[in-house]
C-alpha cells in the first residue's frame, strides 16, 4: 500500500477570505433588518425558554438564553447539540465553541490521531481554569503539564459545557484565557420522573488492520437513567456509563527532534546560522513511526440530590473514567548527514555518500484513570440571601510500561563493557529531494534496506515505567447577597477557597546491549507490504519483539549494561510536588432593570514545596542526591464587569480583570534530565524552581444582538501578559556529561519572557431557520463563528538580547467553525467544518529557523439522526471526512516539515433508545 502524507498534497486547504467572510455575515445583517421590522410590528419576544422544541434548535435556544442571562462573556454547548456532533470527548466538543481550539499531543513518543486539550484565546490550557460542575479534577499527561485532560471525559456526561471569556473574583484566576465549566446531567431536568437511554454503535475507521489485524469495528455504547421520588419529587438520582474501543493506526513522517536540517557553505562546510550558507535546507534524518492502537474508554457518572425544601438542596456526585491505550510503535530510520558533506546539491536535492538506519520497536500500553466525588449544598435564606458549600476529591494516575528492541546499520562497537555507538556507511548512500517542503529520500541500493544481516543489535530496553499520580482536594464556600439574576439594587458576595494539589512522577529504564558485533536481526526482522510515506518506495520493517527477546536471553555472554546511563534514568526524571492554595475575595454589584455592574477582589495565596533529583560529576563519577525547592506567592486580583441592554434585544459587555496564570508542576521540579542518542549529542531537559506565574490584564468589550430566533456577538478582547512562560530551547550548547566528557546537546529549560501581548476579535452569528431569508429555506439552520488573533511573545536568547514572535504559545492566527443543519419532522442532519490556523509549538530562543508550528488544519465532520417513532432514534456519524492529518513546520519561512501524522476518518452507525 502506498501512503502518501504530503501536508501539500493530502486535500486543498480552506482559508478564509475577507470576500467570504463578508458574504458570509451578510446573511445576519439582511435577517436582522427583517426582525427589527418585525419586532417593531409586535412580532414573538425571543424570550426562548417558552418555546417547546427538540433537537438541535432546542439545544441553539438554550445556549442563547444561557448567554443572555450570564454575567459575564460566555459561550456554551447544551447536550443535544453535543448529541448532533460526533464528538466522543469533551476536547473535541470544545473546538465548536468560538474563540476555542483545540491541540494535539505534543511528545515525540506516542501518536497524534486525537485532540487532548483545549485552548481558549489563543492560551494553551495549562493556563485556563477547567472544572466539573464548579470544582477542579486531577488530571495527568504524558507532559506532566498542568490543567485536565479533557479526551479522558465522554461527551456524554454533558448537560451542558460552559466557556466562560471573563473572569470574576468567585472563580479560580487561573483563567487568563478563559475557564471551561463541565455542567453534569441532573436528575431534576426535564421535569423530574424517570427516564432511560441507550444507544449502541458499531463503526469504521479508515486506517485500521496494517501492518498488524485487529480485533474488527469499533464499538460504543452507553446508557443513562434518572428518577425522582418523594411527594413533591424533592429526590432524585442519575447515572449514567458508557465505554467505546476504536483499533487504528497512524504513521508519522519527521525529521530529528530537535536540529531538523543542517545548513552547509559552499564549501561544504557545515554551519550553525542558515544566514552563512548557500540557504538550502539539508534535511538531517528522515523518521517514519507507524502506531498501532487499540484505544479503549469507559466510565460511569452518578449523582444523589435533593430538594427537602424550595430553599435547601444538596447533591453527591461520583465518577471513575478510564483510559486504555495498547500501542506499539515501529521505528524506521534513515540519517542523511550523521557525518557527511552533501554532494551535488541543488536548491532542493542532493546526494549522501554514506548515510545510517535505525530500526525500532517499542511495546508501550498505558493505562489512565481517574476518579471523582463532589458534594455540596445550598441553602436560600432570608429571601434574598444564598450559602453554598463545595467539596471535591479526584484522583488521577497513569501508568504506562515500555519494552523497547533497537537495530542499527551503521555501528561501531568500542570494546568490551562499552556500549556501541553509531557511524556512517557507504551501502546508505542516499539522495534526497525536497518535495513542496517534505524530504523525500533515495536509498542507492534498496536491496541494503531489506537484507536482514546488515541490521545489528544496539539495545535493549526490557520493563521501563513511567509512573504518574494526581491528587487535588477543592473546597469552596460562597454567600452572596442580593446578587442573583433577578435582583435589583445593590447586592454584597464574599467567599473562602482552598486547595491542596499534590502530583508525583516516577520513571525508570534499563539500558542493555552488545559490546561486540554478532547479533543481527537474521530471523527477527520482517519486511511487510506497507510502504514507509516519501521513501522511494522503501517497505516498512519490524521486528519481532519475542524473538529478539529471545535474542537477548541466549546470549547474556554479549550484553552489557550502560550502568551510568541507568542509574540516570532510575533518578533524574523523579519529582514530588505539592501546592497549596488559598483564597478569599469580596464582591459588590448593582443591577437596575437594564444594566448589571460587579466589581471585586480576591487574594489568592500559593505555598509550593518540591523535590527532584541532581548529580554533580567529580572525575567523571556522577553522585546523585535530592534537592528541594519551595515558593510562595501572594496575589490581590481585581475584578469589574458590567452589561447594558441598550434596547431589549441589544446588549452591551464590558470586563477588566487580573488573573494569573500557574506554571506546569514539572516547570518547578529541581532536576536536569539528560538522554543521549547514538551519536553521542545530547538532549538535556532543566526545571527551573524560580519559575513565576503569569500575570495578566485582560480587556473586554463586547455587543449581542438578539434575534427572533437567533444571535449576532461581536467581542474584541486584550491581554497583557508579564512573565509569560515558554520553554527555551537552545541547540548545539556544550554540556559537561556524568563520564566527565563536555558534548553537544540541545537544552530546554521553561522560561519567564519578557513580556507578551494578544489581541483578538470574535464574531458569531446563529440563526435557527434560514426562513426570512426564503420559505424553502425554512428547515436550514446556520451557525457560524470567526476568531482573528494578533499575538506577541518577547523571550530572552542566551546572550541576553532579546527577540519577538509573532504569536503566543499554542496561539493560532485565526479559528472558524461554520455548521449547516436541516430539520424536517424527525429527520435532523448536519454539517460540520472547524479550521485552526497556523499556531507555535515550541521555540528555539536563539534559532528562529527551529521555531516548530502547528500547520493550519481544517476538519470536517456531518452526522444524522432519524426519529423513527417516539422511543427510537437511528443515526449516523462521520469524524474527520477528509481524513485531515496534523502537521508541524519549521525552517526560515515556517514551510518545512517537522512532522505530519495521519488522522484516521470514522464512521459510525447506530440506535439511541429512549423512555
Amino acid at each position: 500500500m502506498e501512503v502518501t502524507m504530503s501536508h501539500r498534497k493530502c486535500h486543498p486547504e480552506w482559508k478564509l477570505k475577507p470576500i467570504s467572510a463578508a458574504i458570509i455575515f451578510a446573511i445576519p445583517l439582511f435577517v436582522q433588518a427583517q426582525t427589527s421590522t418585525e419586532t417593531a410590528a409586535g412580532a414573538a419576544s425571543p424570550e426562548l425558554e417558552t418555546v417547546t422544541v427538540s433537537g438541535q434548535r432546542l439545544a441553539s435556544r438554550r445556549a442563547i438564553a444561557s448567554k443572555q442571562a450570564s454575567t459575564r462573556i460566555m459561550d456554551s454547548v447544551a447536550a443535544d447539540d453535543v448529541q448532533q456532533l460526533p464528538d466522543s470527548t469533551v476536547a473535541e466538543t470544545l473546538r465548536r465553541i468560538p474563540g476555542a481550539s483545540v491541540t494535539f499531543n505534543n511528545d515525540n513518543v506516542h501518536g497524534r490521531d486525537e485532540a487532548e486539550r483545549p485552548v481558549l484565546r489563543g492560551l494553551d490550557a495549562r493556563y485556563n481554569n477547567t472544572t466539573v460542575d464548579g470544582l477542579g479534577i486531577a488530571s495527568v499527561d504524558s507532559n506532566t503539564v498542568r490543567g485536565a485532560r479533557l479526551d479522558l471525559l465522554p461527551s456524554s456526561m454533558i448537560d451542558r459545557l460552559e466557556v466562560f471569556k471573563t473572569w470574576t473574583p468567585d472563580l479560580n484566576p487561573n483563567a487568563i484565557g478563559g475557564s471551561t465549566n463541565v455542567v453534569t446531567r441532573s436528575a431534576f431536568a426535564k421535569g423530574g420522573g424517570f427516564h432511560a437511554s441507550m444507544s449502541l454503535a458499531a463503526g469504521n475507521v479508515s486506517n485500521h488492520g496494517e501492518p498488524f489485524s485487529d480485533d474488527g469495528l469499533p464499538k460504543k455504547g452507553g446508557f443513562s437513567i434518572s428518577n425522582t421520588w418523594g411527594a413533591d419529587n424533592q429526590y432524585g438520582f442519575s447515572v449514567g456509563a458508557y465505554k467505546e474501543r476504536v483499533d487504528t493506526y497512524t504513521v508519522g513522517h519527521a525529521t530529528t527532534d530537535s536540529v531538523y536540517y543542517n545548513y552547509f557553505s559552499n564549501t561544504g562546510t557545515k554551519v550553525t546560522d542558515p544566514s552563512l550558507s548557500n540557504g538550502y535546507a539539508v534535511p538531517q534524518n528522515n523518521k517514519y513511526f507507524w502506531f498501532q492502537d487499540s484505544r479503549e474508554r469507559q466510565g460511569i457518572t452518578g449523582k444523589l440530590e435533593a430538594k427537602p425544601s424550595a430553599d435547601l438542596s444538596g447533591f453527591i456526585t461520583f465518577g471513575k473514567y478510564q483510559t486504555t491505550l495498547k500501542e506499539t510503535r515501529n521505528e524506521n530510520y534513515i540519517s542523511t548527514t550523521l557525518s557527511g558533506t552533501p554532494l551535488e546539491q541543488t536548491a532542493n536535492s542532493g546526494r549522501f555518500a554514506t548515510g545510517e538506519a535505525e530500526l525500532g520497536y517499542s511495546d508501550q500500553p498505558q493505562k489512565r484513570t481517574t476518579n471523582v466525588l463532589q458534594l455540596g449544598g445550598d441553602w436560600s435564606f432570608q429571601g434574598d440571601q444564598q450559602l453554598s458549600f463545595r467539596h471535591g476529591w479526584s484522583k488521577a494516575s497513569s501508568t504506562e510500561i515500555r519494552t523497547m528492541y533497537k537495530y542499527i546499520q551503521g555501528l561501531k562497537f568500542n570494546g568490551s563493557g562499552k556500549l556501541p555507538s553509531t557511524t556512517d556507511v557507504a551501502s546508505l548512500a542516499n539522495t534526497y529531494n525536497m518535495v513542496n517542503g517534505q524530504p523525500v529520500i533515495y536509498l542507492t541500493n534498496p536491496a541494503n534496506w531489506t537484507d536482514a544481516s546488515k541490521w545489528l543489535a544496539d539495545y535493549y530496553r526490557d520493563g521501563s515505567n513511567i509512573q504518574m499520580d494526581n491528587r487535588l482536594d477543592d473546597t469552596r464556600l460562597d454567600w452572596k447577597k442580593n446578587l442573583d439574576e433577578e435582583s435589583k439594587g445593590w447586592g454584597v458576595g464574599a467567599g473562602l477557597g482552598r486547595t491542596m494539589n499534590r502530583f508525583n512522577y516516577d520513571s525508570n529504564q534499563f539500558d542493555q546491549g552488545p559490546s561486540r558485533a554478532g547479533l543481527t536481526a537474521e530471523g527477527i526482522l520482517s519486511v511487510t507490504n506497507s510502504i514507509l510515506p516519501s521513501s522511494g518506495g522503501l517497505p516498512l520493517l519490524i521486528i519481532d519483539p519475542a524473538k529478539a527477546r529471545q535474542q537477548l536471553v541466549n546470549n547474556p555472554g554479549y550484553m552489557t549494561a550502560n550502568n551510568v546511563t541507568n542509574t540516570a534514568q532510575f533518578l533524574q526524571d523523579d519529582y514530588t510536588f505539592k501546592e497549596l492554595l488559598q483564597s478569599a475575595y469580596v464582591m459588590t454589584g448593582y443591577n437596575t432593570q437594564k444594566s448589571r455592574s460587579l466589581f471585586g477582589v480576591r487574594y489568592d495565596m500559593s505555598d509550593i514545596a518540591t523535590t527532584g533529583n541532581q548529580s554533580v560529576t567529580k572525575s567523571g563519577i556522577a553522585n546523585w542526591a535530592p534537592v528541594s525547592a519551595s515558593a510562595s506567592y501572594h496575589y490581590l486580583l481585581p475584578s469589574f464587569s458590567t452589561s447594558y441592554d441598550i434596547e431589549k434585544n441589544l446588549k452591551v459587555r464590558a470586563a477588566v480583570a487580573k488573573t494569573i496564570g500557574r506554571p506546569d508542576f514539572s516547570f518547578y521540579a529541581p532536576r536536569i534530565s539528560v538522554s543521549e542518542a547514538n551519536d553521542g549529542t545530547l538532549s538535556v531537559s532543566k526545571g527551573n524552581p524560580d519559575i513565576k506565574p503569569r500575570e495578566s490584564i485582560n480587556l473586554d468589550l463586547s455587543v449581542e444582538r438578539y434575534l427572533r430566533d437567533g444571535l449576532i456577538s461581536l467581542a474584541v478582547f486584550d491581554k497583557k501578559i508579564d512573565n509569560e512562560i515558554y520553554t527555551a530551547t537552545a541547540t548545539n550548547q556544550p554540556y559537561l556529561y556524568s563520564d566527565g566528557t563536555t558534548r553537544s546537546a540541545t537544552i530546554s529549560q521553561p522560561q519567564n519572557s519578557s513580556g507578551a501581548h494578544v489581541t483578538g476579535i470574535e464574531v458569531g452569528f446563529l440563526l435557527n431557520s434560514l426562513q426570512d431569508i426564503h420559505p424553502k429555506l425554512s428547515n436550514f439552520g446556520l451557525s457560524s463563528n470567526l476568531t482573528w488573533m494578533k499575538g506577541k511573545l518577547d523571550v530572552t536568547k542566551t546572550d541576553k538580547s532579546v527577540r519577538s514572535i509573532d504569536r503566543l504559545l499554542g496561539q493560532p492566527d485565526a479559528i472558524a467553525n461554520l455548521s449547516i443543519f436541516y430539520i424536517d419532522k424527525g429527520l435532523e442532519a448536519r454539517l460540520a467544518f472547524n479550521y485552526t490556523g497556523k499556531s507555535l509549538r515550541a521555540v528555539d530562543v536563539n534559532a528562529p529557523w527551529n521555531d516548530v508550528f502547528w500547520k493550519e488544519r481544517s476538519q470536517v465532520d456531518f452526522s444524522t439522526r432519524y426519529r423513527w417513532n417516539k422511543n427510537l432514534t437511528i443515526f449516523a456519524e462521520v469524524k474527520n471526512l477528509t481524513s485531515k492529518g496534523v502537521t508541524s513546520l519549521t525552517g526560515v519561512n515556517r514551510d518545512l516539515l517537522k512532522d505530519t501524522y495521519l488522522v484516521s476518518r470514522t464512521l459510525w452507525l447506530g440506535a439511541k433508545w429512549q423512555m
